[in-house]
């Protein structure tokens, strides 16, 4: 079994201390204890953390050091060492603390060594749950809808007012797009040609059905699905690069990105590139409503297009501030039949239209860590929040009445709200 040592050098006056010295070592260090310094007699370690802690999950580990006396003693050398660093790793270490996250599932032991003296702390990390696609409504709360046959997760990805609801479920590594109804269950709606990998985004009125499929050579290509026609291949544009679709409306438009650059298709025009503030960086459409006005994304400021394509930016963030591309972790994310806009920007949520600007600041659940994902012809926005690295809360807002936490089902660590229809139902899925 492989074992993980870090040491650390901490010395701590009473006005100030400063950070350890994390040093991985190949065989076991040698801590080196002064001789003036009072020797340690007993140590004792403590690790806390979640109860159900996965990998990506952290643990504070605790050291105490007493000399014959107990009375408490500090400035010592510590060596960390971990009995096997592929279930967990020491991300730092800080006086007489040490930061443990877990990587994959299994029992770790974590051992502290003072001058020749030695406590240990078991830290068990569990199997992330699988992901299992969601619906949630104010009246049932969450309701798992499956996974397709011999598949071992799920994510709904979209919803319509019908309640179909369309998303991916994986296969022995291989994602198949869904569409998902009371009536029918979850139906695997294939592939295009030759590919072995597809997911399903959006859904309209009408129950027709966006995504991206692997294609000969495993490049994406967008498709549209109903079922008349079966899965019908977008193409690209300019005939090269991958696409992916992600939005459309009941007209049949549809929207999304082609070779880094944002597209509107119909049957009548095929696949057209939309302008974007900043043409040299990457651009992305999300969602388009039934008067054919879209947003999305420009690098990293949120777009709204018109229907005739002009774009204009979205947010306090935006190109002309900084005279060029600048992450403002921003998207518009969804809009709605009224043109309001659900969007991100930097971790808050708003909603926006193209008249008045920013009409309304959605609470999250957190400070600085929300996402808007959907909003539906009320007006309520929702979204998620990650609490950690592997944790996240989703959320439903309603003006006039605040926000709603959609609770967390037991044995789960996360649930993720993705698409909002008119009846205040949410898609997306749990883990």
């Amino acid at each position: 079994m492989r074992t993980a040592v870090v040491v650390g050098t901490c010395l701590v006056s009473l006005s100030l201390f400063a950070a350890c010295r994390n040093e991985s070592t190949a065989p076991a260090a040698t801590s080196n204890p002064v001789s003036s310094l009072t020797p340690v007699a007993r140590v004792e370690l403590a690790a806390s953390g979640p109860s159900d802690g996965v990998p990506g999950d952290y643990w504070s580990v605790g050291l105490s050091l007493y000399d014959a006396t107990g009375s408490e003693l500090l400035n010592r050398q510590v060596t960390w060492a971990l009995s096997d660093p592929a279930v967990a790793i020491i991300r730092a270490t800080l006086w007489n603390q040490a930061s443990v996250q877990g990587q994959r599932a299994g029992i770790v032991t974590i051992t502290a060594t003072v001058e020749g003296r030695s406590a240990s702390a078991r830290i068990v990390v569990l199997p992330l749950p699988s992901t299992q696609a969601m619906l949630w409504s104010p009246s049932s709360g969450v309701t798992l809808i499956g996974v397709l046959p011999g598949a071992a997760s799920s994510v709904a990805t979209a919803i319509n007012d019908a309640g179909q609801v369309v998303g991916y479920s994986d296969i022995a590594g291989r994602s198949h797009a869904f569409l998902w109804s009371a009536a029918t269950g979850m139906v695997d709606l294939g592939m295009l040609p030759s590919g072995d990998t597809a997911r399903a985004t959006g859904i309209n009125q009408r129950g027709e059905v966006v995504g991206w499929s692997t294609t000969r050579g495993g490049a994406r290509h967008a498709f549209s699905w109903s079922p008349g026609t079966g899965m019908v291949d977008l193409g690209t544009l300019n005939g090269d690069g991958s696409t992916v679709a992600n939005g459309i409306n009941d007209g049949g438009a549809v929207v999304g990105m082609s070779a880094g650059h944002a597209f509107r298709w119909s049957p009548a025009t095929g696949m057209v590139r939309l302008t974007a503030p900043y043409e040299s960086a990457v651009s992305e459409a999300l969602a388009i409503n039934n008067d054919g006005a879209i947003v999305g994304r420009n690098s990293g400021v949120g777009v709204f297009w018109s229907a005739d394509g002009t774009p204009r930016e979205v947010g306090l963030c935006t190109f002309a501030m900084y005279g060029g591309p600048e992450d403002c972790s921003n998207v518009a994310a969804a809009i709605n039949r009224d043109g309001r806009v659900a969007a991100t920007e930097a971790g808050h949520v708003f909603a926006w239209t193209s008249n008045f600007g920013e009409e309304d600041v959605v609470a999250g659940l957190t400070v600085s860590s929300n996402r808007a994902t959907g909003i539906n012809a009320q007006g309520q926005v929702a979204g998620y929040a990650y609490l950690s690295e592997v944790r996240a809360r989703s959320f439903v807002w309603t003006r006039g009445l605040g926000t709603t936490d959609l609770g967390l089902p037991a044995g789960r660590i996360s649930i993720v709200a993705l698409a909002i229809n008119s009846g205040g139902r949410v898609a997306g899925y749990v883990q």
